[in-house]
C-alpha cells in the first residue's frame, strides 16, 4: 500500500507544483501515516 501511495504522490508532484507553486513536505508523511489507518477502520466498517 505503501508503494502506491509513494507513486500517486511522485504522479501529482507536478500538479501541485503548478497549482500551489510548491509542496508541502509534513503532507507526505502526514498521508503516509493517515491514509493506511483510516483505511484500516473505515473499509471494515463499510462491509459490516
Amino acid at each position: 500500500m505503501v508503494h502506491l501511495q509513494l507513486g500517486m504522490l511522485i504522479l501529482l508532484i507536478p500538479i501541485q507544483l503548478i497549482l500551489f507553486q510548491g509542496v508541502n513536505i509534513t503532507s507526505i508523511f502526514a498521508n503516509l501515516w493517515a491514509v493506511p489507518i483510516i483505511s484500516f477502520i473505515t473499509i471494515p466498517l463499510i462491509m459490516v
